[in-house]
């Protein structure tokens, strides 16, 4: 597959995300989520992956830094480390805003990597794959790598289903094909969720 660059695909999510939070402002619309509750329902089935408590959590693709509101407001997890990650600098500012003691970092992992030795013991991702871009297969598996190299534990991922296929300028993905990319690269033990939304899925992908 070889290290490409992904400049275009990266202009692209940027340029609809600003567009989309200039129009809607600081709120769910803004960040592409329909509603408050849709984006609360992914979070709610993204964290029951584990027991998070006195965990480190990196949240890539942070936007806002919701995740880590929802954490703080519905959950008893008194975390060790949360770190945001995001390559939008408008939404991180709007994060640093909401959540004064997490910390949010403007950073590109293909171009930046993480250490071997600075890991986290949950790695999260929501919404991030749902933007079509023109090599999304590729920039794609190329984040997950670096993501699921990057965590201890496991990392929980959602996608839009191409069994619910409403929208355009989104990307749909069979969660077969999925399954069977995390099986091959990653690890056997895992486990797939689409008991919440009608066009959503989530991965729990483990360490072995």
């Amino acid at each position: 597959m070889g290290n490409k660059d992904f400049t275009e695909d990266k202009n692209i999510i940027l340029d609809v995300y600003k567009t989309s939070f200039k129009k809607y402002g600081p709120c769910p619309m803004g960040i592409t989520w329909g509603t408050k509750k849709s984006q609360t329902d992914r979070f709610k089935v993204l964290t029951e992956i584990s027991d998070l408590k006195k965990s480190s959590i990196l949240d890539f693709g942070c936007g806002m830094g919701d995740l880590y509101g929802y954490l703080s407001k519905n959950t008893d997890v008194d975390l060790d480390r949360y770190l945001g990650l995001d390559i939008n600098d408008v939404l991180l500012a709007e994060a640093g805003k909401r959540y004064t003691e997490a910390s949010f970092v403007l950073r590109d992992i293909l171009k930046d990597p993480f250490a071997s030795d600075e890991k986290f013991d949950f790695v999260f991702a929501s919404g991030v794959f749902a933007i079509s871009t023109p090599n999304w297969k590729d920039f794609t598996y190329q984040l997950l790598d670096e993501l699921f190299r990057s965590c201890n534990k496991a990392m929980a991922i959602n996608f839009l289903t191409t069994y619910s296929k409403t929208g355009t300028g989104s990307n749909y993905v069979d969660p077969c094909s999925i399954f069977k990319i995390a099986c091959d690269r990653y690890s056997t033990k895992l486990v797939m969720r689409q008991d919440y939304k009608d066009n959503d899925f989530t991965m729990y992908i483990y360490k072995a």
